[in-house]
């Protein structure tokens, strides 16, 4: 396992939160692109009558993955002693691991607090396409930490 210099962390660190950041305006501007380019609209009818439900399916995601991502940070407290781990750890990789554990948290907070904004202040459909492409930024998280976790349990077996 390649060491990573502090300049490279913090490079990397700075790439995570900046991605994380911008994914979501940058899919919202794909999303208008392709819809001015064809003329019609990617998302399915949301029957208005329909949203408060999906809001709500959309609060109780955000605050459900965030106790799953506080499992995964247990977890891998569970096996901080493991000899993978700890060259994980001395590469600079936990740093990193970190940054994007409190990215996700963040994002999902962040898209519960929408989640919450918007039923409080009325529901449109601007706010409902970007509390979605929230979610896919939640997405990206979710899959980028459970596979690192995964990645750990399977090296640590291995050792």
């Amino acid at each position: 396992m390649r060491q990573l210099s502090n300049d490279e962390i913090k490079s990397f660190a700075r790439g995570i939160w900046l991605i994380s950041a911008l994914l979501s305006p940058a899919l919202l501007f794909i999303y208008w692109i392709i819809t001015k380019c064809i003329g019609v609209s990617l998302f399915p009818h949301i029957v208005p009558k329909n949203t408060d439900l999906l809001i709500s399916i959309l609060t109780s995601f955000s605050m459900t993955m965030t106790g799953f991502i506080a499992a995964i940070g247990a977890y891998i407290l569970s096996v901080s002693n493991n000899p993978s781990f700890t060259l994980w750890r001395n590469a600079g990789y936990l740093k990193l691991f970190y940054h994007l554990y409190a990215a996700a948290i963040t994002f999902l907070l962040f898209t519960f607090s929408l989640c919450i904004l918007m039923l409080l202040s009325g529901q449109t459909i601007i706010w409902l396409k970007i509390i979605l492409t929230l979610i896919v930024v939640n997405f990206i998280h979710i899959a980028l930490i459970t596979t690192s976790a995964i990645n750990q349990t399977k090296n640590s077996t291995q050792s």
